[in-house]
């Protein structure tokens, strides 16, 4: 249930772990200083283990810690397979989910939301962009004859057409320009609750 960066030397060195990146990262920075990470990796909605994640209009949703969210992923991407005739990864897809449940007990959201909050929280102004959702993989693409990550791509020309824009408006404006032509979703996170994320 983690998420991992792969480093050249991964071999040797192994992979870093979403929750060193945020002990490195993150933990035990002081209020009035700012952190804004841009992970245009696969499976990179949690990289910095952020428990807020805001969507497009603004809204507030909570991670959990518990096991539910990736069930609900794990069985939705088996739907998809079986859809696009893909029957071995739906099966796949869907026994995970379904041994995650199973394993998952009967342990109530709202502990698991406090406990998220209580244990990823900042006091700092922390902010990541992240290139998609943590079931998803993110595009490696070549534009205008220049190789780049398709998430990277939305965010330069974004901002080169607006510099101004608040946070909201800026992964709007991303999860537009990569519609339809890439099936990753641009996530924003944060490491407390703001005012406003915009």
């Amino acid at each position: 249930m983690d998420e991992t960066l792969i480093p050249v030397d991964y071999q040797t060195a192994g992979q870093i772990v979403d929750d060193d990146i945020h002990d490195i990262l993150v933990r035990g920075l002081p209020k009035g200083v700012r952190l804004t990470g841009i992970i245009d990796a696969c499976h990179s909605e949690s990289m910095f283990d952020l428990p807020f994640i805001y969507t497009v209009n603004g809204d507030l949703q909570i991670i959990e810690t518990s096991k539910n969210e990736g069930i609900v992923t794990l069985v939705s991407a088996g739907t998809r397979f079986l859809l696009d005739g893909n029957k071995k990864r739906a099966v796949s897809s869907i026994t995970q989910g379904m041994k995650l449940l199973m394993s998952s007990g009967n342990k109530g959201n709202s502990s698991a939301k406090e406990k998220t909050i209580k244990t990823r929280s900042t006091e700092a102004d922390v902010i990541q962009f992240s290139g998609c959702r943590d079931a998803q993989t993110s595009a490696d693409a070549t534009i205008n004859g220049e190789a780049t990550g398709a998430m990277s791509h939305a965010l330069i020309t974004s901002l080169s057409k607006n510099k101004n824009q608040d946070y909201t408006h800026l992964l709007q404006s991303m999860r537009q320009i990569l519609d339809g032509k890439y099936t990753q979703i641009p996530m924003l996170s944060a490491g407390r609750k703001l005012e406003s994320p915009r």
